[in-house]
């Protein structure tokens, strides 16, 4: 009964403290979870992050421990093989449902939903963050409260046969569940397609016979484009076979960028075979290209003689 009394002490008094640190850094912590001694001791709320070229919401977290009893005291509650957590993060309106996201074109083939995360921790490397991308989140522009829903839950991690790391959870019950309140001005998130009417590699710059096994044509490229944000893959043009040059004009699908977002434009010799080669690459912003497709923007790079773009806002 002592025993008991104590852990619920215990648990009161981690919560207000919790709380207290809560309101010094701006959220509020509507709930509050666990079922052994761990517990989440801080919570940055970082609104102005900026990562790869993205704007967005960072979240830090600390596990602790607050030792409690002895068979209360760690992980192995779970079972003796348990040695981590997979914390999960999910960005939540107040109905507690995940908000709406944007899509890009191969979303559906290549991506997973943005507003939730999850990696996997061990309790000696307690800190973990995770980032939201602005242009990943579908709500209107001006200042929202929203919802940080955290659950861990245990697991055993190890390597496959390939000395690949490997997780698996051990409980679909969750060992902390906490939900965080708080208030986040979003800047307006813009859409826009790339019109590509045309570009041509420049010879004085490279040997376009390197590209290609001369058997199969006259040794040139198979020139193409692509466009990326951080390594997520956003859209891949059609190739021209054995060519120093790309006929559009092609229309990108939808980009969707805040005014500090930065794309990656690759212009590859596309391989079927293999691995692409980068001919030409850029970061740059949609809002650098002319906006009209009567008047192009003229651009060179890398082994590129010109390239013939617009940036078409929506």
């Amino acid at each position: 009964m002592r025993k008991e009394v104590l852990s619920v002490f215990i648990a009161i008094l981690l919560f207000s403290c919790n709380y207290e640190r809560a309101r010094d850094k701006g959220y509020t912590i509507l709930e509050e979870k666990n079922s052994t001694s761990f517990y989440i001791s801080d919570i940055t709320i970082d609104t102005a992050a900026y990562e790869d070229y993205l704007s967005g919401i960072k979240v830090t977290l600390q596990i602790s421990q607050e030792v409690i009893s002895a068979e209360n005291n760690s992980l192995k509650t779970f079972g003796k093989d348990c040695n981590g957590y997979e914390i999960n993060v999910q960005l939540c309106g107040m109905d507690g449902k995940l908000l709406p996201r944007f899509f890009d074109d191969f979303d559906s083939l290549n991506y997973t939903a943005p507003l939730e995360k999850t990696v996997v921790t061990v309790p000696e490397n307690s800190t973990s963050s995770f980032f939201f991308p602005y242009r990943s989140i579908n709500i209107p522009q001006g200042s929202h409260e929203i919802i940080f829903h955290i659950k861990t839950f245990p697991v055993i991690t190890f390597k496959d046969s390939f000395e690949n790391p490997v997780s698996k959870r051990l409980s679909e019950k969750f060992d902390i569940s906490e939900k965080v309140k708080t208030k986040i001005n979003f800047p307006e998130v813009h859409t826009a397609r790339l019109y590509v009417k045309d570009f041509f590699l420049d010879t004085d710059k490279f040997d376009p016979s390197s590209c290609d096994v001369h058997i199969f044509g006259p040794g040139y490229p198979d020139p193409m484009f692509r466009i990326y944000s951080k390594d997520h893959l956003i859209y891949s043009s059609q190739y021209f076979k054995n060519s120093l040059s790309f006929k559009g004009p092609e229309l990108t699908g939808d980009i969707k960028f805040t005014d500090k977002d930065y794309f990656t434009f690759d212009i590859l010799d596309y391989d079927s075979w293999g691995r692409s080669d980068i001919l030409a690459e850029i970061t740059a912003s949609p809002n650098w290209l002319s906006h009209d497709t009567l008047k192009l923007s003229s651009v060179k790079f890398g082994y590129l003689k010109y390239l013939n773009i617009a940036a078409v806002i929506k």
